[in-house]
Order: structure tokens, then sequence, then C-alpha cells
């Protein structure tokens, strides 16, 4: 077992990303499996300064979390997170943290998923 600030990790993986398309990761949790589609979008701002213009956006959904990247490019890559995406049956709050590289048509995107302490405690 992992843990990470009080947060244990229940899931750490590498997803090569072809074509850029809608990638779909299911993590098995107790009764409750944990659903998030990873999607890639380019907006045009030319008033935007670089370092501005790439962001994550988070979608909450009846049955899963929608991780939208946007204008996620470069080689390099760049992290995101840790930010929260819901919270299990039990009221443990889920955690993504992502890191991304990105080419014209693919995608290397790790993707670590932690649960937080339970959300009554401080």
């Amino acid at each position: 077992m992992i843990k990470i600030n009080n947060e244990e990790v229940i899931f750490s993986e590498c997803i090569l990303i072809d074509g850029l398309a809608e990638t779909w990761v299911t993590i098995p949790h107790k009764n409750d499996p944990i659903k998030m589609c990873i999607a890639f979008e380019e907006i045009v701002d030319k008033t935007a300064k670089k370092e501005d213009s790439s962001f994550v956006k988070v979608e909450g959904k009846k049955d899963h979390a929608r991780i939208v990247l946007t204008n996620w490019s470069g080689p390099l890559g760049g992290v995101a997170g840790p930010f929260n995406i819901g919270t299990t049956e039990d009221k443990k709050k889920i955690n993504v943290m992502i890191d991304c590289m990105k080419s014209k048509t693919v995608a290397k995107v790790i993707l670590q998923v932690m649960l937080g302490r339970n959300n009554e405690q401080a």
C-alpha cells in the first residue's frame, strides 16, 4: 500500500492514447467502481499567455467523472492535481493527479487515483 498525505493510492497507471481518443477508465472499488473518461480539447485563444492556456476541466456526471485536458500539448508534459472528482459510497474523497505528455496524435497519460479521508473528518 502507498499513502501520500494520508491518502491511499488505489490506482496508478501509464496509458498511451493513440489518436487522442476519449479514454474510459474503470477502477474496481468494493461495490462502487470508480469510472472516469479522459478527453482532450483544443481551444485557440490568441489573447491568452502561453502558460495560462493549458488547464484541466472536471465535469461530474451521474455515474462517472469526465476529465478534459484543454490545450495540453508538448512533449515535456505537465502535472495537474491533486483534484477531487467525487466521493465513494463510504464517503471517502476520490482525488486524481495526472501527468500528460502529448504530441500531435499520441498522448502519454500517467493517472494516479487516491482515496482521501472520510468527508466528515477535519
